[in-house]
């Protein structure tokens, strides 16, 4: 991303993968972030790398069934989760597959996950079991780290247990991600802050706020985990929250040397909107396969997660070209097995929020349309079991009024702080204007799963519209369409290293939302009712019961990518859903209303069947 317009970006590129497929080139290739070493030493070989092992789960069809029950509003099963230790036990690998596995892989110490190992063993074994050399590779900043120097070969006798094998691939790498740029033109005109939210989707309902019981957080990956408590109290006292707490953390620490600027505008926004709940931040050094694994396999978890990364639906196993973090399988399989694990953190009760990328229907593997006019979703927002977060931007002009934030007072900040205003498909077409973003909402057509039952209806209605749609070849209809919903993308205010900032993308809608959602659990809390958990049937039976549960937006298209507007076709906005900005952005006070209504509709059937039994 671009700090203060100074620094080149670092995010259109992929994260570091090195070794292949077992299908792939047979050695490292070298990245501009690392080099081969002069030599691989003695002691390189003796050093103890992780890796995971992703098994065939069992009982996938149960599993689907029962996420299918605990999500559905209308269902007398609604939020009845279940628990990690009975999750692990429904679709554990059998025990004598794991045995056979474990000690293909010896003398590999493993943890068993249930249909999945977390492993270790020196590299030199690794060599050995995997028929593949380990090279030394080092960083500019010092860093070194071992790496398989060519793909590699699953023993013969557990070829047919093991799904793929992740983390002796490839080298740290830099975050697979929405960008997060530097709103610098002095032209624009606003700037958001938590004010700007609140007004403009009407959080305002009486007795509306978080509380310690109610549990929200955001996913930060290797390279992006470097938010600070100090930056976070200085926001909270700018914009009149007063003290803003990181509450619980998970993962590895805090790396000082990481960028700040994504880590600190997911925490301070998912924690301004939540206002009052318990915050975490989940880092995870690996990428989804074990970022999901993480959530189901915890003590505790949020109730809600924002996850601000994300990557082409058909390049998760090739971030270089030729490159593979997921040895053994491809990209339909690494999804598919990958899917399974977010159906699980949606049987725990847990919404995972993904957002929806910043380039576009074509996305950062073909920013100029130069290669494929077909569209490229993006992973995981494109998965059926997350919901996708896309962006908006206000067009015309823009209320000040109700806003109260000290930072927006006494020109203190060089933009005016926006109140409420009109919405449309957030994107860096020239005709936007003065408030062009620099980012474009990311939506689209999995290639890869099938178009869910919940959303059905409302894309169906989308499609009907040839005017707001490419050519037929361009895109799979008949895939699982994204986003769900949006919210704005634009110009937010933040705080980093102890000053004012502006940044645009997907990933601040993302955690707003999450925010959103987290006052959402702590409301139906106060009534005994569960987490919404799976978030995405309850949003659209909502916007089926009441479409003005949420401000559609109608303008726009998510055409050009975040560096420009090469690429002739993409979705437009539209009436109801699109795949541009989904339902549209919340309606918050109205979509409380309906989610109540939903809910007592739901308690009323129960108690009559409860008195007729």
């Amino acid at each position: 991303y671009q700090m203060m317009q100074t620094v080149r970006s670092r995010t259109g590129r992929s994260w570091a993968a090195l070794a292949l497929c077992v299908c792939g080139t047979t050695s490292v290739t070298a990245t501009q972030d690392w080099h081969r070493a002069r030599a691989t030493t003695a002691t390189d070989l003796a050093e103890m790398l992780p890796f995971t092992v992703a098994l065939h789960p069992a009982n996938t069809a149960e599993l689907d069934r029962i996420l299918t029950a605990v999500s559905d509003p209308e269902s007398v099963e609604y939020g009845r989760y279940l628990s990690s230790s009975e999750v692990v036990r429904l679709t554990a690998t059998d025990l004598t597959t794991v045995a056979r596995v474990e000690a293909a892989l010896s003398p590999a110490v493993c943890t068993n996950r249930g249909d999945s190992l977390r492993c270790a063993a020196p590299a030199s074994e690794l060599a050995r079991v995997f028929s593949t050399p380990f090279a030394a590779f080092e960083a500019s900043t010092g860093e070194r780290a071992l790496v398989a120097d060519g793909p590699l070969t699953m023993p013969a006798s557990i070829a047919d247990d093991v799904v793929f094998v992740a983390g002796l691939t490839e080298l740290p790498w830099s975050p697979k991600r929405p960008s997060v740029v530097t709103s610098g033109d002095p032209a624009q005109q606003v700037a958001v802050v938590p004010d700007s939210i609140r007004l403009t989707y009407n959080v305002t309902p009486a007795g509306i706020a978080g509380a310690k019981t109610t549990s929200q957080g955001v996913a930060e990956f290797g390279g992006a985990n470097n938010e600070k408590q100090s930056d976070l109290s200085l926001f909270g006292a700018a914009t009149g929250l007063g003290n803003l707490s990181i509450d619980r953390r998970f993962g590895p620490p805090n790396d000082p040397q990481a960028d700040l600027t994504e880590a600190t505008l997911d925490i301070q926004y998912i924690a301004s909107i939540g206002h009052g709940n318990t915050n975490w931040v989940w880092n995870s050094k690996d990428w989804m396969f074990e970022f999901a694994t993480s959530l189901v396999s915890a003590a505790e978890r949020p109730s809600v997660i924002s996850v601000s990364y994300a990557w082409s639906e058909s390049e998760q196993c090739h971030g270089l070209p030729g490159a593979s973090n997921c040895s053994g399988t491809d990209n339909a399989g690494y999804v598919n097995r990958t899917n399974v694990e977010f159906q699980k953190v949606g049987v725990l009760g847990t919404t995972v929020l993904v957002a929806s990328g910043d380039s576009g229907a074509h996305g950062r593997t073909d920013k100029m349309c130069l290669f494929n006019p077909k569209m490229h979703p993006t992973y995981p927002a494109a998965s059926p079991f997350v919901t996708a977060v896309g962006g908006t931007q206000y067009s015309g002009p823009v209320s000040t009024d109700g806003v109260t934030s000290p930072i927006c007072s006494g020109g203190k900040l060089r933009l005016p702080c926006a109140g409420s205003g009109h919405e449309v498909t957030a994107s860096t077409d020239p005709k936007a204007g003065k408030q062009k973003s620099q980012i474009t909402s990311g939506g689209g057509f999995s290639e890869l799963t099938p178009q869910p039952a919940w959303q059905h209806d409302a894309v169906a209605a989308y499609l009907a519209q040839s005017d707001a749609l490419p050519p037929a070849k361009l895109f799979n209809a008949g895939g699982r369409g994204y986003p769900d919903i949006s919210a704005l993308a634009h110009s937010y205010y933040i705080k980093i290293g102890g000053n004012d900032g502006f940044v645009d993308g997907t990933s601040a809608a993302t955690p707003v939302v999450g925010g959103l959602i987290g006052l959402i659990n702590a409301h139906r809390a106060k009534s005994g009712r569960p987490a919404v958990g799976f978030a995405n049937p309850l949003l659209y039976k909502a916007f089926a019961t009441d479409p003005t549960a949420f401000n559609d937006v109608t303008e726009g298209s998510n055409r050009c990518t975040e560096s420009g507007c090469s690429c002739k076709e993409g979705f437009g906005a539209a009436t109801g859903w699109d795949a541009a900005t989904g339902l549209g952005t919340p309606n918050f006070g109205r979509l409380l209303a309906v989610i109540d209504q939903i809910d007592e509709a739901r308690e009323r059937l129960m108690a009559a069947q409860t008195a007729n039994a």
